[in-house]
């Protein structure tokens, strides 16, 4: 048997925790986490309310890059 399981940030225990219940013991589990792709649009709207103001560079790596360590991050905890 075949199954996959789709995790995010709040539920992902829950998830698996179903999937092991339901699931025999030799079923061939796929753990899937689909990150938004408008990340960086979600992170640009927050600068809208400095009313005007320059907002300062982003730091660190790109939220792309961030976003995908924790999707990678997410999916060996679970």
């Amino acid at each position: 048997m075949r199954a996959v399981v789709w995790i995010s940030e709040t539920t992902w225990e829950a998830c698996v925790d179903e999937a092991r219940a339901f699931l025999p013991d030799d079923a061939e589990i796929t753990l899937l986490h689909v990150a938004p792709g408008d990340v960086e649009e979600l992170a640009a709207g927050g600068r809208a309310g400095l009313l005007g103001r320059r907002p300062p560079p982003p730091p660190g790596p790109p939220l792309r890059a961030v976003a995908e360590e924790e999707a990678q991050a997410l999916l060996a905890e679970a």
